[in-house]
């Protein structure tokens, strides 16, 4: 089975719903050349309650997706390396942010050079199978991966409903 195929198997059996594989040449601050996206769906009823105010239910949710991601992208990383590449998985302990809480390489720029989606009205990724529902995660490699076509332009159109 080729490396991309086996890496996509990992990371879905992991639990991601999501998995795409960008080119990431063309950001030159990024010390890799290829970044792969995953993304896992918020339940829809989280994602109502969040029309009025946040929730203590999405708080708690956003914890857990975010450990299952760390544990998928770590995964993707760990498989790698098992096969002689370099790859950094951007897990919430190793991500910097600044004083503006922006990080260097954001998840939803890997997300987009992947192919998994644009970057809607709301700023965030939105995506054809979960709209703006999703909690993403990336990693980083030096490894030979087929990459997915990006999406280099908003779908939105006149729709504004994810804002």
């Amino acid at each position: 089975m080729e490396l991309t195929e086996e890496l996509k198997k990992e990371l879905y059996s992991q639990g991601a719903s999501l998995v795409g594989i960008g080119d990431m040449s063309p950001f030159q601050d990024c010390d890799f050349k290829t970044g792969i996206a995953v993304a896992v769906p918020i339940p829809s009823d989280i994602v109502i309650d969040l029309q009025t105010a946040p929730t203590k239910e999405y708080d708690e949710l956003y914890h857990v997706l975010n450990e299952k991601l760390n544990k998928i992208v770590m995964a993707g990383e760990d498989f790698l390396r098992s096969k002689g590449f370099e790859a950094y998985a951007q897990t919430t302990d190793r991500v910097k942010v600044d004083e503006d809480n922006i990080s260097k390489l954001p998840h939803k720029t890997v997300a987009a050079r992947a192919g998994l989606g644009w970057i809607g009205k709301n700023c965030l990724l939105v995506t054809p199978a979960f709209g703006s529902a999703i909690r993403i995660s990336s990693l980083l490699t030096d490894a030979p991966l087929t990459c997915d076509e990006p999406v280099t332009e908003s779908q939105c159109g006149k729709c504004s409903v994810c804002v």
